[in-house]
């Protein structure tokens, strides 16, 4: 374990708060942006369901890359901020903070592996209103999910 002087410890605390909360904004208005700007936007369109599925692939792509950037910061800005105040030691968090911080981890991981594999696996559903609705279902269990996440940020910021 690196072992940093008081000043350079503040810093990296700082840092990895501002890399989290950015990661996290990124990540989940991107997520929040299909059911409430994007599919909204698309049913209203005139174009015909070729066209639109022409600008979702598109955009798929492009979030993929995004969001996929923000997953890494966001898991190591996490894993840091753990770290810098003692979470992963129960001894030194306290076992209550030591226990949020585990959640936290472990719906962090969960999210992760949702990010991973939901479109690959929303690929294999041959019929396409299925398919939609499982991919709007999926964003609406990530936002519950990251809001879950974030209460539990709250908790561990005092």
């Amino acid at each position: 374990m690196l072992d940093l002087s008081p000043i350079a410890r503040a810093w990296a605390y700082r840092a990895a708060v501002l890399a989290h909360l950015g990661a996290v904004v990124v990540w989940f208005g991107a997520v929040a942006y299909y059911p409430l700007i994007l599919r909204p936007a698309l049913r209203a369109a005139a174009a015909d369901r070729k066209a639109k599925y022409a600008i979702l692939a598109a955009v798929k792509t492009r979030l993929k890359r995004v969001v996929g950037v923000a997953v890494v910061i966001l898991a190591a800005s996490g894993l840091t901020l753990g770290w810098v105040r003692g979470l992963f030691l129960p001894g030194v968090a306290g076992a209550y903070r030591h226990h949020i911080f585990l959640a936290k981890l472990t719906l962090g991981a969960v999210l992760i592996v949702v990010f991973l594999t939901a479109l690959p696996l929303l690929a294999r559903v041959e019929v396409p209103k299925r398919r939609a609705r499982l991919f709007l279902a999926v964003h609406l269990a990530v936002l519950a999910l990251g809001v879950l996440a974030a209460g539990l940020g709250i908790l561990l910021s005092r």
